[in-house]
């Protein structure tokens, strides 16, 4: 057994007691454990004699386990938290990782992991299609606790490192198909393909589909005005007004019956060259292909929303209501400046200022359309008639899905130079594009949806040199780390019917360069201790175009069009948008100044550590990095 006690800028002496406390507890005949072999120090060792908390999953286990992606690892690993339902993506490919209670659940592009995954050595930068799949995978190492000596980047919280199965040297085909409810089927197979002794390959391929478990139901709305000869009616035929599915900016437009539901597949392939005993190159690609439908989501709850507390919706809900309306009053009529911003915001028609290349078309106002004595011309209300009372239904019609097509090459270079050293050089290419669209209101109407479009690419290359030198009582890691990305990500939010919509282009791009040294070196029999550092250099470019395609500040200012002179008490010579504040000329519904802009970063990530070996099964170590 091993007692790993890992710590993260806590004083070392702190934990002396409980490491005693521990030692003191263990059996006096420690029984013999099956040697599990790890690289979490970049190169090959039983897990007995790393310093580090490190979980290791065997493929045995994931195969026992039914293990298909990473998320699911958070199962069988304590103190890790891995979720496929990162909040408002919509997509199950995105994730929320967390280690130690340290990491990152949203997936904007100008923020990053907090937790790092590495499929074979090579750094996935997004959150976005880190969920990956356990196709073809020998084992998978989850280390706990600051990892930037080693592993670098975004690793504050942890790394979870995923190492695939190299081919065998006879030909063999394994598969397994598994089905259940909702008509599940999922399907793995792989085959080694030996060529000659020294060109091997192996061939992975895996399906999964399984329609999703919450359904969308109609929506029957009664006559509420209870007049004879309108009778009740769905959403689908109801003369009370819902907008379009496509009368506001997305990503994309697409609905599903089910939601939750799983449709993806993915194939991997691996041929490595053996040159000779001391080199061998190894050139790897994969492919993951996901067309389903969004995650599913309810509303638990739905107060019926007032002006008072009741934001954007209690506000369109008064819109409705026109001249009826409690706190509103007629278009044109004596009220006071407040009342007649909102008069401005439902009666001004909405949208149609979206920066993509064809504009959508205007909306028609709010302003009334339930007071006017014309019933089939109503809205539906935003209010508890949309709570199902079962988390397995909803009312939504609205976008459903969630797409991505994420692949990746490299190439490995593995070359034994001999007097105890190892080079090793990683090269690799990835390449991912995401769309996803999801309904979160549960109702027929806009009220809260999220779409999404993000395209990256990036490119890493590694350099490692490991070695034992000082009769082996040294072992040593060095390396050079270079890293580069650019990406787009375009995000929409449509909020209650059109009245606010977030429009948010951004560009990024980041190039990375890092050194590093690992040290292990054995003082005595018992004694050991660890040292390290890394230098990184970081810079970053980054520009978000958001925008607001309904206008919502200038509307409901009372101040519109943006070029008109101001009425809001400040110098006439003023423009609605200077006096709002709007920083882009000719650009009036744009929040952000133009950039591009940089940031650059330097830092020193340093690692020490001292270890006892109790006897080669037991071994108490203090950590801080």
């Amino acid at each position: 057994m091993k007692i790993r006690a890992g710590t993260a800028c806590k004083p070392l002496l702190a934990l002396v007691p409980g490491f005693l406390a521990a030692w003191a507890a263990l059996p006096a005949q420690a029984q013999d454990l099956e040697e599990i072999v790890v690289t979490a120090q970049k190169r090959s060792e039983n897990i007995q004699q790393v310093p580090i908390a490190v979980t290791a999953i065997s493929s045995a286990q994931l195969e026992q386990k039914g293990i298909n992606s990473v998320s699911q690892l958070s199962n069988i690993a304590p103190n890790v938290n891995l979720d496929a339902g990162t909040p408002f993506s919509g997509s199950d490919t995105v994730l929320s990782a967390y280690i130690r209670g340290i990491g990152q659940n949203d997936f904007a592009f100008n923020l990053d992991p907090g937790v790092g995954v590495y499929v074979d050595g090579v750094y996935l930068a997004r959150s976005v299609g880190a969920n990956t799949t356990m196709l073809d995978v020998d084992r998978v190492e989850i280390l706990k606790g600051p990892q930037g000596t080693l592993f670098g980047r975004n690793t504050i919280g942890g790394a979870i490192s995923i190492v695939t199965r190299d081919p065998g040297h006879e030909f063999t085909a394994k598969g397994d198909v598994t089905v259940g409810s909702r008509q599940r089927m999922d399907a793995k197979v792989s085959f080694d393909v030996p060529f000659t002794d020294w060109i091997l390959s192996t061939i992975s391929f895996s399906s999964q589909k399984q329609t999703g478990y919450q359904h969308r139901i109609p929506y029957v709305q009664t006559n509420v005005n209870g007049s004879a000869g309108i009778p009740d009616c769905t959403t689908a035929t109801c003369p009370y007004a819902v907008d379009p599915a496509q009368a506001f900016p997305a990503a994309g437009y697409q609905t599903s019956a089910d939601e939750g539901g799983t449709n993806k597949w993915s194939g991997r392939a691996k041929v490595v060259f053996r040159i000779n005993d001391a080199l061998r190159f190894t050139a790897m690609g994969d492919y993951l292909n996901v067309d389903q439908s969004a995650s599913a989501n309810s509303a638990l709850g739905i107060n019926t929303p007032q002006l008072a507390g009741g934001g954007l919706s209690g506000i369109s809900n008064l819109c409705l209501l026109g001249p009826a309306g409690p706190l509103v009053g007629p278009p044109g009529g004596q009220v006071p400046l407040a009342l007649a911003a909102f008069n401005k915001l439902c009666t001004l028609p909405r949208g149609g200022l979206s920066p993509t290349p064809t504009p959508m078309p205007l909306s028609p106002p709010l302003y009334g359309v339930n007071a006017d004595g014309n019933p089939y011309n109503n809205y539906l209300p935003y209010d508890s008639r949309f709570d199902t009372g079962n988390i397995d239904t909803t009312y939504s019609t609205g976008n459903s899905f969630s797409k991505l097509k994420n692949w990746g090459i490299g190439t490995v270079v593995d070359w034994s130079i001999g007097h105890g050293m190892n080079l090793k050089w990683i090269n690799a290419y990835r390449n991912l594009h995401w769309d996803t669209g999801m309904d979160l209101d549960g109702s027929p109407e806009a009220i809260l949806h999220t779409s999404f479009d993000m395209i990256q690419h990036q490119t890493s290359e590694e350099l490692q040199l490991n070695g034992v030198a000082v009769d082996e009582r040294l072992n040593y890691a060095i390396g050079a780390y270079y890293f580069s990305e650019a990406g787009h990500l375009h995000d929409f939010v449509t909020f209650p019917m059109g009245i606010l919509m977030i429009d948010g282009p951004n560009d990024l791009s980041t190039k990375a360069e890092a050194l590093y040294a690992h040290l292990n070196f054995k003082l005595t029999d018992h004694w050991g201790l660890t040292l390290g550092g890394r230098e990184t250099h970081e810079h970053k470019t980054f520009q978000g175009y958001q925008t607001d395609d309904n206008g919502l500040s200038y509307k409901i200012s009372g101040c519109y069009p943006p070029g008109a002179p101001n009425t809001l008490g400040a110098p006439p010579n003023l423009s609605c948008q200077q006096v709002l504040g709007f920083p882009v000329v000719g650009s009036p519904y744009t929040y952000y100044p133009t950039g591009p802009f940089t940031q650059n970063y330097n830092n020193f990530s340093p690692t020490a550590g001292v270890e006892f070996h109790i006897n080669p099964d037991q071994m108490l170590y203090a950590s801080f990095s």
